[in-house]
Formats: C-alpha cells, structure tokens, sequence
C-alpha cells in the first residue's frame, strides 16, 4: 500500500511542488489563528495505511465509497490514500488557502502524468465547521479521517465537543470517523478501534475509529446541547473516565507493535 502510495506521489511530482518545508511556509504565512485551526501537522502513509488494514476500516473501502480528510493540508494524504484502495472519491476539505493552492497543483499534476483518473481527488477550500462550509461533502463520507492532534480541543486536551456536535448533525449512520489523540463525544460516535501508529518523527499516535450510529442531528445546536449534557451528565462522565482509562491501557497494551 504504502509503494503504491509513494509511486503515485513521484508521478504527482509532489516533492517537486512542495517539500515539507514549503508546506510548513505555506501554513505560517496564512497567519491562521491557533485557537481556532490548531497548529500544522501531517499523517505519514504508513501510519494511514495501517489505519485503512483495520477490518472495520476496510469494509468500508470499495468503488462505491468515499474518503475524506478533513484538515488536509498539501493533499499528500488524499492523493497517498487513493492509491491504497479504491474509491469513488477522496476529497480533501481544507482552511489554509496556501496549501488548499499546493494540493489543486499537486492533484493536477497527479492527473496530467495519468497517475489518477479524472475527478477521483479533489481538494476544497472551507474554513468552518463542517456543518457550515462542507456539509454535502462530509455526508456522503465513508471514512472520514481527521488528524486531529493539531487540532484545538476541550479544556482537558482531549475531547472534540465542537467538532463532534458539528459531524453529529451531517454524518450519515454506518460512517466512520477517525481521530487521532483526540476523542469524539456524544451517543452519535460508538468507539470501534483504538489502533497506535507510528508518526512522522517516530512517536506514537492513538488512532480512535468510531462508528456513526443514528440519524443526524436535526440542528448544530441540538446535537451540541445533547454533547453537552452527555459530557457533563455524572452517569456520562463516569463513563467518559472509564472509556479514557480503557483507551489508554489498550495503547499501552500495543506499543510494542510500534517498536
């Protein structure tokens, strides 16, 4: 998967358009605000690739199903995973017009040396929530994976509330969601798999897979409401302990697959 993926990117000539130092420039000059979109941050392909070898992961790759990244940066990992299975379509959905502009070059490069067909990737410049700017695009979404430990977070450093009441109201049941380090909150998101990587430095990532189960939210303000009240419940709060306590041990439990 990972020589597919990295044979694809020498066709894309992606190195050529933007190395890692030119992607991290791009981010910097837009000035964005770390309160609001995190800070930089990128996947490596064989850590996305592990991810996508998950059975519950797997089942839902197929000509017919749809991949997104949400935060995607350059397109390097849109374009990596449209090499390591097929898909109807990968889209990328990203804030930073400068690497938005780098993934549209990168894409269009890939598609004029015929290492992708025609409209398989596709990067789109949206700086909201995804209920606000990409709702379309998230709920026709698969997999969605979202590399979420650039990501801003609750007060304790682990939870998405924003974020998770936002894909409450647009994903579609039988959906999966994948964070990493980060976890989603509110009976919409049933925890599936926790499955450490390696990242691009070599330290550990928690990847979470989560199951979408139940029709969306009818607002964003209901489906925060109920995020709220679920986070903040006692009997939910007990749980939510139990459930970081549990994830933890598990990567715990599976760093030696990281060695």
């Amino acid at each position: 998967m990972v020589s597919a993926a990295d044979s694809l990117l020498a066709r894309a000539r992606f190195d050529s358009v933007a190395n890692i130092d030119q992607r991290a420039s791009a981010f910097a000059a837009s000035g964005a605000p770390l309160d609001l979109y995190g800070i930089y941050g990128e996947m490596g392909l064989r850590a996305i690739a592990d991810v996508l070898l998950l059975p519950s992961v797997r089942e839902r790759t197929g000509p017919t199903r749809r991949f997104v990244d949400f935060g995607s940066g350059s397109g390097r990992l849109i374009l990596g995973v449209a090499a390591m299975a097929e898909w109807e379509a990968c889209t990328g959905i990203e804030a930073v017009t400068g690497l938005h502009a780098i993934a549209c070059e990168c894409i269009d490069s890939a598609e004029a040396n015929e290492a992708i067909p025609p409209g398989l990737v596709t990067s789109v410049l949206a700086d909201g929530l995804p209920h606000v700017d990409s709702p379309a695009v998230m709920a026709a979404a698969d997999v969605c994976f979202m590399y979420s430990t650039a990501f801003p977070t609750a007060d304790d450093g682990l939870r998405l509330p924003e974020m998770s009441a936002s894909l409450a109201t647009v994903m579609k049941e039988g959906s999966l969601v994948v964070t990493t380090d980060t976890l989603l909150v509110g009976r919409r998101f049933a925890f599936d798999t926790l499955k450490p990587v390696k990242g691009e430095d070599g330290d550990r990532l928690n990847c979470f897979v989560w199951r979408v189960t139940g029709a969306p939210a009818p607002s964003y303000n209901d489906a925060y409401a109920e995020v709220q009240a679920h986070w903040l419940g006692d009997d939910a709060l007990a749980e939510n302990d139990a459930l970081c306590e549990a994830l933890e041990a598990a990567a715990f439990a599976e760093v030696e697959e990281l060695q």
